[in-house]
Parts: C-alpha cells; sequence; structure tokens
C-alpha cells in the first residue's frame, strides 16, 4: 500500500549526523489505519527499513503522526518534499497457536515483545520471512524463516543449538545487550558444518559472516596457506582477519566467526533457550542436542578404556548436562571441581560402563568424526566386545563350543562362558546334536550382530 508523507531534514548539530523524520498526512493516517508506537516496515527507492511511528504535538490539543528515516536513505530524497512510500507490513502479534506445530518453531510465537534489556522487539511477516527488528539506536533488521523447521536436509535445530551450546557466544554479560551471533572451533570441520546448518535452517548465507583467525605464528609464508585453509570453508576474503595469539596450539589456528546483528543475536537466545528446554522433555530431541555437545565441549580418552568427558566452566551447565543424560538414560560415573588450572577452575564429568558407552554408540550420539573413531575404535577392542565375536562366529557357521573355541583361538572353558552368558542374555537359541550342543542366533542376537558390523564398518 502506498501514501504520502513529507520528508524533514533535522540538524542536530555541528558533531551529531543530521536525521530524517517524515510527517503522514490525516488522509494517509485514516488510510492506513494507525495508531502511534505501531512499527511498519516501508519501501521507497527498492530499499526497505523499518520504523516506529511516533506521535507528535504540534498545538493545544492537536498532534501528526510521523517516523524516522534511515540516514543513508533520506539523503537520496528531496526535503521539505512529499515522497510515496510503501507499507510492506505492519509489526505483526501473537496468534493463539502452539510454538511447535508439524515439525517446525513458528518464531512468531516464541519471541518476546522486549529485549532483556526492556527494548522493543519488533516482528514483522512479509512474503514468507519473518523480519525482526530491536528499536533502538544502531539495530538493524534481520530476515529469517519464519517457521524453523526442527530438520531440515539432515541437519537438526537442536544439533545446532547443543553445538552453539558449548562454542558458542551467549551474550556479553548477564544481563547486557547481545550484540553478536558468534560460533567458534578449531575443527575445519566443525566450522564448515555450523556454517551449512545456519544456512540451511536459518537462511544466513556463508558471506554474511565476518572470519577471526587466531594463529600463533607471525609467519607471512604460513599466514596465507592458513588463510587459504578457511576460505575454503566459503567466506568472503575481504571479511577474513588474521590475529596473532601465542596461546593457541592449533596447526591452522581457532577460528570465530561472527555476524554483529542484535536482532538476529536476540533471535537465536530465545531459540537456543526454547530447544534446550524442549531437549529435557523429549528423547528424541535429547538425542540430537546430544550429538551437538559431541561437537564442543564433549571428550573421547585416547586410551583403550572407554570414557566420555563434558567439561565446562559453569555449574549450571554441569547440571543441565545431568539432566540430559538422565533423559538418555545415560548414568553419570563421576563429577567434580577442578581448581588446578586457576581461576574459576571448572566442573568435570564422566560416563564410563559399558552399558552407557554401548548406548552412546548405537544412538550414533557422536557426530564429531574424530571423536566418534576413536570411541569406535576404544569399543571394538574392550575386552568384553569378544561377545560380539562369538556372535559372528556362529553366523558363519562354527555353532558349537568347540567349532568357536578353534575359530576364536581361545580354550574350551572360555567359549562354553561365552555361549552361556549370550544364551542366559537372549542372543542364542541352542538345541541338543547327540553329545554336544549347537548353537543359532535369536532376534536380538541378529540385531546386536547388525549393529556390531555397523561399528565395524564406521572405522
Amino acid at each position: 500500500m502506498k501514501f504520502l508523507a513529507r520528508l524533514y531534514l533535522i540538524n542536530k548539530g555541528k558533531n551529531v549526523q543530521n536525521a530524517y523524520f517524515s510527517t503522514i498526512k490525516k488522509r494517509e493516517i485514516e488510510k492506513l489505519d494507525i495508531i502511534a508506537d505501531e512499527a511498519f516496515l516501508l519501501e521507497i527507492k527498492d530499499k526497505m527499513f523499518p520504523t516506529k511511528i511516533r506521535k507528535l504535538k504540534t498545538g493545544q490539543g492537536r498532534f501528526m503522526l510521523g517516523f524516522t528515516v534511515p540516514y543513508e536513505i533520506g539523503s537520496l530524497l528531496s526535503p521539505k518534499t512529499d515522497h510515496n512510500f510503501i507499507l510492506l507490513s505492519k509489526n505483526t502479534k501473537k496468534e493463539d497457536n502452539s510454538i511447535m506445530r508439524y515439525n517446525v518453531i513458528d518464531l512468531k510465537q516464541l519471541l518476546p515483545t522486549h529485549t532483556i534489556t526492556d527494548k522493543p522487539l519488533f516482528l514483522f511477516d512479509y512474503k514468507g520471512f519473518l523480519f525482526v527488528w530491536i528499536y533502538s539506536k544502531g539495530n538493524k533488521l534481520i530476515k529469517v524463516p519464519k517457521e524453523i523447521s526442527i530438520i531440515r536436509n539432515g541437519f537438526s535445530i537442536f544439533e545446532v543449538v547443543g553445538a552453539f551450546f558449548c562454542e558458542g557466544l551467549k551474550a556479553r554479560k548477564l544481563g547486557k545487550h547481545r550484540d553478536r551471533f558468534s560460533f567458534s572451533n578449531a575443527d575445519k570441520e566443525q566450522i564448515e558444518w555450523f556454517v551449512s546448518a545456519c544456512e540451511v535452517l536459518l537462511g544466513i548465507k556463508r558471506s554474511a559472516w565476518s572470519v577471526q583467525i587466531l594463529y600463533p605464528k607471525n609467519d607471512q609464508k604460513n599466514v596465507k596457506k592458513v588463510k587459504n585453509y578457511w576460505l575454503n570453508v566459503g567466506f568472503l576474503p575481504e571479511k577474513l582477519e588474521i590475529y596473532q595469539n601465542e596461546k593457541t596450539n592449533d596447526f591452522c589456528g581457532v577460528c570465530i566467526i561472527n555476524i554483529y546483528n542484535s536482532s538476529l543475536a536476540e533471535t537465536f537466545y530465545y531459540l537456543a533457550k526454547y530447544c534446550q528446554e524442549r531437549a529435557l522433555e523429549s528423547e528424541v530431541f535429547a538425542e540430537d542436542f546430544f550429538r551437538g555437545l559431541s561437537r564442543g565441549d564433549l571428550g573421547v580418552s585416547s586410551s583403550k578404556t572407554d570414557v566420555i568427558s563434558f567439561t565446562t566452566e559453569s555449574l549450571q551447565n554441569m547440571k543441565y548436562f545431568k539432566s540430559l543424560c538422565e533423559v538418555l538414560g545415560i548414568s553419570i560415573n563421576k563429577y567434580f571441581h577442578d581448581n588446578r588450572g586457576g581461576g574459576e577452575g571448572c566442573w568435570n564429568v564422566y560416563i564410563t560402563h559399558r552399558k552407557n558407552i554401548r548406548k552412546i554408540v548405537e544412538l550414533g550420539l557422536i557426530t564429531h568424526s574424530k571423536r566418534k573413531i576413536r570411541l569406535y575404535r576404544n569399543f571394538l577392542k574392550a575386552r568384553k566386545s569378544r561377545y560380539f565375536e562369538y556372535l559372528y562366529a556362529v553366523s558363519n557357521g562354527d555353532n558349537s563350543v568347540k567349532k568357536a573355541a578353534d575359530e576364536l583361538m581361545v580354550a574350551r572353558i572360555t567359549s562354553t562362558q561365552g555361549f552361556l552368558k549370550l544364551l542366559r542374555q537372549g542372543f542364542l537359541y541352542r538345541r541338543r546334536e547327540s553329545y554336544y550342543y549347537v548353537y543359532s542366533l535369536s532376534e536380538k542376537g541378529k540385531e546386536a550382530l547388525e549393529f556390531y558390523d555397523s561399528v565395524r564398518a564406521s572405522v
């Protein structure tokens, strides 16, 4: 809808940038059916911008409505002249619907009306997208999908939030405004995955990211290689900078990606908060969240012993991790606070026991490729994985104690104990043939063997 408004230049003095303000004619106010404090998404000269309707007193009992125009747009227009603006959308309000439905999260239902610092937060529903704008000086409009898919093209928003839980910048300080959307990692694979996931789920292009590489050596030859290494992800060369940092010891440095936009940072904060809460209510969502954690602060022991560890500086995050494991039926074997590193120290949480590790492997909860291979190799090397070898022997025809003992090169007493344990656990059937028993796989045994083969194939 088009409407007329007169543009004025407001001179603010020598050391302050001038501003532009437009007043709306009375007949246009009635046509638009607007009131003060509403927000508009407008367009003029093929340029889109958000603004808020303000009420200006002009005399006794008289007033007019108007709105500010960004300086870079106002400077293209003639002052003291009527201009045709296009109203694209008014600020939308929440409906009486649920936040999550049909495998999507409705941002319009999720986002609040004010930010953490009590600044108005406006939403514009336009052409199938949601435009988010914080009404405060310097804040820019951000375009995001109106509905965030829970899973799309193999990417899960719960896994993205899990990774962000470890490697993202939550806020500047508690209670302060959120000025950027950020993620960091030394592993190129994780940076590529996060950037791709944000592009698919949130519509954020690779060209939008500002990139900082923390690199320990001031060697121009190596710096060029490091720069090309990270540019291969698809970042813009002019938006990538390398900073010398002696504390980093990674071969190609640590990559920090940022989008400096408070509207986006605020949007993702509430999206992440919602996903964290829902992950504690659903085992399916908890699984994806755990997979995201495996890309960050979740470690896998490099020894033959199966140990998965979670490290965090926050007591609150440690308690959340324990709650997440409870949803998944994974028991925490040990946790403690470590002050040896100085400062406030950190919390260490350990998951051991064969039953826990096997469940993590069965559910595919480790998505960090290097950690996944390490865990699977440890799993296969563990002594108790010998029982899978018995199932494998039976499937190949070595279906008696003697045949299995010969095939696996173990004593008959050992072979007998192995078969009896698997029989009691329901992995095998047996029948008597003359003077000995012949064993066959039960359905449970067949499923276990398929799982064993999948683990082998993964490494």
